[in-house]
């Protein structure tokens, strides 16, 4: 599994564009994209692989199109159907938005002419990973703690891994304590919220100085 050092990875693959402050982008959320090229594909569930039309030059095509779906997520599944293009269609992709998954990586590597500077993982699954991050980091914690005597922890798993957006204003209220606190899992948790920051970027330019600035 890729580690976190390669989720630079997407801020390479993001559309070069003229520098800029930043601005609010919508959320490309399990979705896998190939930009300016004829194609994209998908996982909505584990065991498939679905192919969708994102920047048709077809124009008898539109974006969103599925274009195929299979029934595995294999590495060969999916360069069966990059085999299918031709290589000029292979060329012309220019930006991958994928999920995690290895074989998809490895697929892509294999099929996509400079696959290393157009691969991008979707903030959904990089927020999955984040999140089991924190949760290692409040267990651990959590026993330390416990041994002192020191119950602050118990019970606030879920308020740890809720998505801010949707707590309500009473829950937030009650979180303020935890995650203002000098807790190991608060700093653990700030780090996760600012690398959620990073999609709200238009530019490589802005995403790469934020990126450094987490790292």
């Amino acid at each position: 599994m890729p580690g976190i050092g390669d989720l630079s990875r997407w801020i390479a693959a993001d559309e070069a564009l003229p520098d800029e402050e930043p601005q609010e982008r919508p959320d490309d959320l399990d979705a896998v994209v190939l930009r300016r090229g004829a194609i994209g594909f998908a996982p909505p569930v584990d065991m498939l692989v679905k192919v969708r039309l994102v920047a048709p030059h077809n124009l008898s095509r539109n974006a969103g199109d599925v274009v195929h779906v299979a029934d595995d997520r294999k590495r060969e599944t999916l360069e069966a159907y990059f085999d299918a293009l031709t290589p000029e269609e292979r060329a012309s992709i220019t930006s991958v938005t994928m999920d995690m998954w290895g074989p998809y990586i490895e697929a892509v590597k294999a099929k996509v002419p400079g696959a290393d500077g157009k691969i991008a993982f979707d903030k959904f699954h990089v927020a999955s990973h984040l999140g089991r991050a924190v949760n290692d980091v409040r267990l651990q914690e959590h026993r330390t703690l416990t041994a002192q005597g020191d119950k602050t922890l118990k019970g606030t798993k879920h308020i740890w891994l809720q998505n801010p957006k949707n707590m309500k204003p009473e829950r937030w209220t009650e979180f303020a304590a935890l995650r203002e606190s000098t807790l190991k899992t608060a700093r653990a948790w700030a780090l996760k919220e600012a690398a959620m920051g990073l999609w709200h970027y238009r530019t490589v330019s802005w995403a790469r100085k934020q990126w450094k600035a987490w790292l």
